[in-house]
């Protein structure tokens, strides 16, 4: 652990650039005081991406840096909180009022959206504007936190986000909760066998989990929450990597981040790759609305009719991707292409 590290905390402040209540301040992990308002990480990486480190903090203010590392033996032992079972079954209610399950129910049958909430222990925040709360439980079925994300009908996501235990340290429910965070749906992980499928946010394994459910779809939290310490329990899993599309702000696109690393991860024994899917097919536009894996898919289910191709029909695509000038060949020269492709078959 370095001296200067970003707060593990739930605690969010306002970001200096997007004036969004989403900064992630850095804190002295000796004194576990904060360095300053401004230095911090703002975790709408894609939409802002201000990022103000204790080092340009320092060398700015003529002040002389260095985040020594403290090593493991003299760092304070802080005992992870968890929730009990009781607190989740408490928002396992109220479906009707959750924006996110309305949602499912437009692009899923009931049987699909029963398997979503069941498997992941979706719930509904009641006391918080009915947000869901996305559980996040680890593979001993331990419940770690509970996120709560407030959505719009159209399963847009708004800026609000909360935890459950912030929320019960505000009423006085709970004194105090060390969180340590895990991958969501981490708990669904019960055979060496199973390939292993990580995208970003909570949302994207939900749908990616009925979509293509021959992996196992968790999430990370956020582009900078692939982190070893959460891919830990996974580490002799197959895993394949999904980023959300995004600009490149100067640090790096939200592929080439991830990219960069599996490349390090797997320097420590992982087996993980990466889906360049998104990055060879999405749009610029798709790019700046920072368009998810499972955003592409039911997409391409609501707006493109779906045609059972023949065996010509496929092989004439192919022949047409090599050799985009197929169709003017055809009509100048009178060809019957797909003709000579039966033929051919034949």
């Amino acid at each position: 652990m370095y001296k200067y590290s970003l707060d593990k905390s739930s605690k969010k402040f306002e970001c200096p650039q997007c004036l969004k209540k989403r900064l992630v301040r850095y804190i002295d992990t000796e004194t576990d005081d904060y360095v300053n308002h401004k230095v911090g990480r703002c975790d709408r990486e894609i939409n802002c991406g201000y990022h103000y480190t204790p080092k340009m903090y320092f060398e700015q203010n003529d002040v002389s840096f260095k985040n020594y590392y403290i090593p493991n033996n003299v760092k304070k032992e802080i005992v992870t909180s968890y929730h009990s079972k009781e607190e989740l079954k408490l928002t396992l209610d109220n479906f009707n009022k959750n924006n996110f399950v309305k949602f499912l129910n437009q692009i899923f049958n009931k049987e699909q959206v029963l398997s979503i909430i069941n498997n992941y222990k979706i719930g509904t925040a009641s006391y918080w504007y009915n947000g869901t709360v996305f559980w996040q439980i680890d593979n001993n079925h331990k419940i770690r936190s509970g996120k709560i994300i407030s959505y719009q009908e159209s399963g847009k996501r708004t800026q609000y986000v909360y935890w459950v235990h912030s929320y019960q340290i505000k009423k006085g429910i709970k004194s105090h909760f060390n969180l340590k965070q895990c991958l969501f749906g981490e708990h669904l992980v019960k055979s060496k066998n199973q390939t292993i499928a990580i995208v970003e946010s909570e949302k994207t394994a939900c749908i990616m989990s009925q979509i293509f459910d021959k992996y196992t779809w968790l999430a990370c939290g956020n582009l900078s929450g692939l982190l070893e310490e959460k891919l830990r329990v996974i580490k002799q899993h197959k895993i394949i990597l999904y980023p959300d599309l995004g600009l490149d702000k100067g640090n790096g696109s939200p592929f080439l981040r991830w990219s960069l690393q599996k490349d390090r991860l797997n320097k420590l024994g992982y087996h993980i790759s990466i889906s360049d899917l998104l990055e060879e097919n999405g749009t610029d536009n798709q790019k700046r609305k920072g368009f998810d894996i499972a955003d592409y898919f039911v997409n391409q289910s609501q707006n493109e009719e779906i045609v059972i191709k023949t065996t010509e029909d496929l092989i004439y695509q192919k022949i047409k991707k090599r050799s985009p000038n197929i169709d003017c060949l055809r009509s100048v020269f009178d060809i019957d292409i797909k003709e000579i492709i039966i033929n051919t078959c034949e």
